[in-house]
């Protein structure tokens, strides 16, 4: 049997690896695309106008969690047709709801706006209800999708709405729109493909009913979604979102764009990889709940974003006040020194994010809100106390963060009766394999300082390690 035939005959026997295959191939897809427009578009743009667009991306995104009060999330978890489509109905009209709450409220608020330094958004003020709607319908579509298994059709979007984006960045850009071009480029992003899934869930549902009892029910149902999720959401969400609507406060704008470009950057494996791993874990942990398994999902999707994730970004971010410059322009050095410093942070969140819904799968709404609401005010407070120096704030930001993420990470394990220790022992065996891979870079780069083949001799010989170390942890993981 050749190699082509092995891999073929192992996904087909591994759904988990086959669908964060498909996903994560058009990510990577999508992923080179910016990656090949970056450098172009970092000219196009200024870190002015990347720090409008951060403004627009963060208030849209907090107005976006609350919006349609989670419920959509639970549509996999729905065991009956009619509750899927009460569920949906619900959730859209929530939608519609609080976007028209939010146009009346920017309205009534624009004035006062004007004086603050977020009023440098005003001029575009129209375009948040705009992509509050579409971020939460798209969002809805996918998760009907998730449940559908349709996740061929969701790796097409993600590429259609990669090349939308990138599209209308590229136009605007020449055409010298900006930041304009930056906001319309990101609602493509973000809402691109909802028709296609809208399609294929109609097809295969030939009529979602509105019936305003089922409706009812299941609000009731799901009542701890709008009771304690949305607002534990909230607060999560707001940890990140509010980041650059409080820089935007103490800080120029081109302090908060080049923050927002360091963390696209080095948000990239995560974009690839992270997100796809995340849908997959969703629709698994699902049916491991009722299987009496999900404690080996959890661990077992807890080292796989672990070995994939870590790594890339942490050496992204070593390499990152070299590379920014030449790769993305001059003016983006700041943003280079920035990335090196919220490594750690970053490299972390890689793999809490998307382990981060067992709490929803399990319904433990109540304590993921305590530790979010935690975590949330740490980070603002960090940025609140080092606000006269941006490089401290960093640092302070990244350190707590990471400790916070650890936590978060290690928590789950009580609810879902996984020893503290062995969860521990996990991310710390984990870790010191990362921090070896390393080390060749990190000595040459600044410890050692040495000459440019030297360190790309180090270079090599850290991927060969990280790969040697990597490969042996996932084949002791039973597929």
């Amino acid at each position: 049997m050749t190699i082509k035939q092995q891999i073929s005959q192992y996904l087909k026997n591994n759904n988990f690896i086959r669908h964060v295959t498909i996903l994560s191939g058009a990510s990577v897809i999508a992923q080179l695309i910016n990656i090949i427009i970056m450098p172009v578009v970092s000219r196009l743009y200024s870190p002015a106008d990347f720090g409008v667009l951060a403004l627009y991306s963060s208030i849209v995104g907090l107005l976006a969690t609350v919006s349609g009060f989670r419920y959509y999330l639970v549509i996999p978890l729905a065991r009956r047709d009619r509750y899927i489509h009460a569920i949906a109905w619900l959730s859209f009209l929530s939608q519609c709801f609080c976007v028209l709450a939010f146009t009346i409220i920017i309205i009534e608020w624009k004035e006062y706006l004007a004086e603050t330094p977020y009023g440098v958004l005003l001029s575009y003020w129209y375009m948040v209800p705009i992509g509050v709607l579409c971020v939460g319908v798209y969002s809805l579509l996918v998760q009907w999708a998730i449940r559908e298994r349709e996740f061929t059709l969701i790796a097409k979007t993600k590429i259609v709405q990669t090349v939308s984006r990138c599209f209308v960045f590229l136009l605007c850009g020449i055409i010298n729109t900006s930041p304009i071009g930056l906001l319309l480029g990101n609602i493509a992003g973000q809402s691109g493909g909802s028709t296609s899934l809208l399609h294929s869930i109609k097809r295969k549902n030939l009529k979602i009913k509105f019936s305003f009892t089922h409706i009812k029910r299941a609000a009731l149902s799901y009542r701890k979604m709008f009771l304690f999720d949305t607002p534990s959401s909230l607060i999560n969400m707001s940890g990140a979102y509010l980041l650059p609507i409080v820089m935007t406060y103490y800080w120029i704008p081109n302090i908060v764009g080049s923050f927002s470009m360091a963390q696209q950057v080095l948000a990239l494996p995560s974009a690839i990889v992270g997100t796809a791993i995340g849908q997959v874990f969703i629709q698994r942990c699902s049916q491991a709940k009722y299987e009496g398994n999900i404690e080996n999902i959890y661990t077992k999707t807890l080292i796989i974003l672990f070995i994939v994730g870590v790594y890339p970004i942490m050496l992204l971010s070593m390499l990152a006040p070299i590379i920014f410059p030449v790769v993305l322009g001059q003016k983006w050095i700041v943003a280079g020194n920035f990335a090196l410093l919220m490594s750690p942070w970053v490299a972390l969140d890689f793999v809490y994010t998307p382990l981060s819904m067992i709490y929803i799968i399990m319904m433990l709404q109540r304590p993921a809100f305590i530790f979010l609401f935690l975590y949330t005010i740490v980070r603002i407070a960090s940025i609140y106390i080092m606000r006269d120096n941006p490089d401290y704030a960093m640092m302070l930001l990244s350190g707590i963060s990471t400790l916070f993420i650890i936590i978060g990470i290690i928590l789950p394990g009580y609810f879902i009766h996984i020893k503290i220790s062995s969860l521990i022992s996990i991310v710390a065996c984990l870790s010191v394999k990362v921090l070896i891979a390393l080390a060749p870079v990190y000595f040459c780069l600044y410890v050692l300082k040495t000459h440019l083949y030297v360190t790309i001799i180090a270079l090599l010989l850290s991927m060969a390690l990280y790969m040697t170390l990597g490969f042996n942890t996932l084949k002791n993981i039973k597929s």
